[in-house]
């Protein structure tokens, strides 16, 4: 699962215009089915944009993300996120056969 610091990475890769339109993404029922409010995304930055979606999706931040990204045609960022997340699952295997 990708940490709050991996979808920071993540975003700092957005240029302004980028950013404005994930938080449109955000905010919306295109694409997520349950939206941040407006009102919390107003004058967030990359790191308060981060700490509300984990505070509201959880486990699902990350995919959340992914499927915002993609609609943006950042598949770059997409790629970048599910190695984020097979490294995961990889190191959750490892360390399984370990104990």
């Amino acid at each position: 699962m990708a940490t709050e610091t991996d979808l920071l990475q993540i975003l700092e890769h957005l240029d302004e215009k980028e950013l404005i339109k994930f938080i449109w993404y955000l905010q919306s029922e295109v694409v997520i089915d349950e939206p941040i409010p407006r009102s919390s995304l107003d004058g967030a930055d990359r790191a308060k944009i981060v700490r509300l979606m984990f505070q509201r999706y959880t486990d699902e931040a990350a995919s959340n993300a992914a499927k915002i990204l993609s609609e943006m045609s950042r598949k770059d960022l997409v790629e970048q996120l599910e190695q984020l997340e097979d490294f995961d699952e990889a190191l959750c295997r490892t360390n399984w056969t370990l104990l």
